[in-house]
C-alpha cells in the first residue's frame, strides 16, 4: 500500500562538538578553537639519571588528568581551561628525545575547554608520578609528569618518590597535596537544555512550532562515551485544528580506536531514536530509527571522513495505507583550512523511501563552514554558516540528533549560528535558519517557507 504522511515535524537541535584543530568527536561534526585564558609559558621534556620528565609551567593552577592508553601505546595529559601556546607548539615540533621511548608528540583539543597532549610511545606506557608545585618567586605553577626510562622496573604507582625540583618554594608540600583534587576525573559530562521556536509562512495548514528538551553526554577518557536526549514539540495548525504533540527520545554510544595501520583515529557510533505523537492516523508516530556510523580523523586534525546509515520504520497506518520504511546513506567529508581557523564539512543525503505515496527518492548536499575568530573576551568562540542544496524528505540528521518525520519536501535552506563561552564551564549557542518546503494541497504542489531560532546552554563537569 502507498503511504501518505500526515502533518508532523522535528526541528534540528543544532548540537555541536568543538575542537581546536578541527577534530570531530562523537560524531557531531564541528571544529573549534579553545581560546582559553591560561597558556603554558614553558614546556620541556628532559632525561636525567634514568628518569624522563615533562615539565609544564603555567601562570595559574590548572586541572589536569594523566592516563596511559594502549593499542597503540601512548601517554595522555589532559589540561582543563588551557589553550595551545607557542611553548606547546614548540614541544610538539621537536624531534623525539633519544632513549625516552617517545616516538612523537601530538597536541589538540578533545573538547572546547581541554588541551590534550599525547605522547606516542615505542613500548608499554609507564605509570608516571605527577605533581603541581609553585616554583620561583613569581608564583609560576609547574606540572611535572615523571617516569622511569624504558626497561627500568620502578613503578611510581607503588609509591616511589620523585626528587623535588631545586627551584621549588617552601609551599610545595601544600600545593602537591592539593594536586590530587585538581586532577580531572576519568569521566567528563555535559548537559544542554535547549529551546526552539519556528514559524511557517504560506503553508496550507501549518502555523508554528515550539520545541524544548535536554541532551546529556558522558565521555570516558578518549576511549568512548554515551549520549542521551529527550525533547517535546508542539506543532500548531491553522483554523483551530488539533495541535500535534510529539515526544522524541535519543540514545547513542561510541567507541574510539587507533589502529596501527591507519594514519588517524577511528570512531564507531550507533544512534537510536524513538518518536511518539498524537497523529490520529499513526503514520508519523511510533517512528523507530537505528543509525550506525563509522568515522576517521587524521592525526594532524586536518581531514575527516565518515559513512553513516539510518533505517527508519514508521507506524502502521490506521487508514489501511501500510507503513513507511526509509533507508538513508550520508557520506561526509571535512577538512581544516588556515591552520585550523576554518573548518568545512560536506555531507550528502541519499534517501530512499518504501511505500511512499509521492517521491520515494531524494538527494541533497549539506555544506557547513565554521570559523573560530581570535578576538576579544566577548567575541563568539565560533561562528557557523550552513546551506542545504537539493531535496530532502524523512531525513535523520546525525549532527543535531534529529528525525525529520515531516511529510513535505524540504527544498533547500540556509542557517547561521554563533557560540559564546560565558563561563569556564558554560557555553551559549544561538542559531537561526530559513528553509523552503513544498506540500501537496488538493492535488497541486504548494511552496512555503519556515524559519526558526534556537538557543542551547551547555555546561560541563
Amino acid at each position: 500500500m502507498k503511504h501518505t504522511q500526515s502533518i508532523a515535524t522535528s526541528i534540528a537541535t543544532g548540537r555541536v562538538i568543538r575542537w581546536r584543530q578541527c577534530v570531530v568527536a562523537m560524531t557531531l561534526l564541528a571544529c573549534a578553537s579553545a581560546h582559553a585564558a591560561v597558556l603554558a609559558t614553558q614546556a620541556e621534556l628532559k632525561r636525567d639519571a634514568g628518569m624522563v620528565s615533562l615539565n609544564l609551567d603555567f601562570p595559574a593552577s590548572v586541572k589536569y588528568k594523566v592516563f596511559p592508553l594502549t593499542a597503540p601505546n601512548r601517554l595522555v595529559i589532559d589540561l582543563q581551561g588551557v589553550g595551545i601556546s607557542a611553548a606547546l607548539d614548540r614541544l610538539a615540533s621537536k624531534p623525539a628525545t633519544p632513549g625516552s621511548g617517545i616516538t612523537g608528540i601530538r597536541i589538540g583539543h578533545p573538547d572546547a575547554d581541554t588541551t590534550r597532549i599525547v605522547l606516542d610511545l615505542k613500548g608499554a606506557p609507564p605509570k608516571p608520578a605527577t605533581r603541581m608545585d609553585v616554583v620561583g618567586n613569581k608564583g609560576v605553577q609547574r606540572l611535572s609528569v615523571t617516569w622511569q626510562e624504558p626497561g627500568k622496573s620502578v613503578d611510581f604507582a607503588k609509591g616511589t618518590k620523585v626528587a623535588q625540583a631545586p627551584s621549588a618554594t617552601t609551599s610545595d608540600v601544600s600545593h602537591s597535596a592539593a594536586a590530587g583534587k585538581r586532577q580531572l576525573p576519568d569521566w567528563s559530562f555535559k548537559a544542554t537544555p535547549q529551546l526552539t521556536y519556528g514559524a511557517y509562512r504560506g503553508a496550507p495548514t501549518r502555523d508554528r512550532i515550539m520545541s524544548y528538551g535536554v541532551f546529556a553526554d558522558g565521555q570516558y577518557l578518549d576511549q568512548g562515551g554515551v549520549s542521551a536526549g529527550i525533547s517535546h514539540s508542539d506543532l500548531t495548525f491553522k483554523n483551530n485544528a488539533t495541535t500535534l504533540r510529539q515526544n522524541n527520545y535519543y540514545l547513542s554510544g561510541r567507541m574510539n580506536f587507533t589502529p596501527d595501520n591507519v594514519p588517524g583515529s577511528m570512531t564507531v557510533r550507533a544512534d537510536g531514536h524513538y518518536v511518539k505523537n498524537n497523529d490520529a492516523t499513526n503514520e508519523t508516530s511510533n517512528v523507530r530509527v537505528f543509525a550506525p556510523q563509522v568515522s576517521f580523523l587524521s592525526y594532524d586534525k586536518i581531514n575527516y571522513f565518515d559513512l553513516g546509515y539510518a533505517r527508519s520504520g514508521y507506524g502502521e497506518s490506521n487508514a489501511g495505507r501500510g507503513s513507511l520504511a526509509v533507508d538513508q546513506w550520508t557520506p561526509t567529508a571535512g577538512f581544516a583550512l588556515n591552520e585550523g581557523v576554518d573548518w568545512v564539512q560536506l555531507r550528502l543525503y541519499n534517501i530512499r523511501a518504501k511505500n511512499a505515496v509521492t517521491t520515494s527518492a531524494t538527494d541533497s548536499l549539506e555544506a557547513k563552514w565554521t570559523h573560530y575568530p581570535m578576538l576579544g573576551a566577548w567575541s563568539p568562540q565560533q561562528v557557523q554558516l550552513g546551506a542545504l542544496i537539493g531535496k530532502r524528505r524523512y531525513a535523520v540528521d546525525p549532527d543535531s540528533a534529529s528525525v525529520y518525520n515531516l511529510a513535505d519536501m524540504q527544498r533547500g535552506g540556509v542557517s547561521a549560528g554563533a557560540q559564546w563561552q560565558i563561563a569556564p564551564d558554560a557555553r551559549l549557542l544561538l542559531s537561526g535558519g530559513y528553509d523552503r518546503y513544498e506540500a501537496q494541497n488538493g492535488g497541486t504542489n504548494t511552496g512555503y517557507s519556515g524559519s526558526y531560532i534556537y538557543t542551547g546552554l551547555t555546561t560541563q563537569w
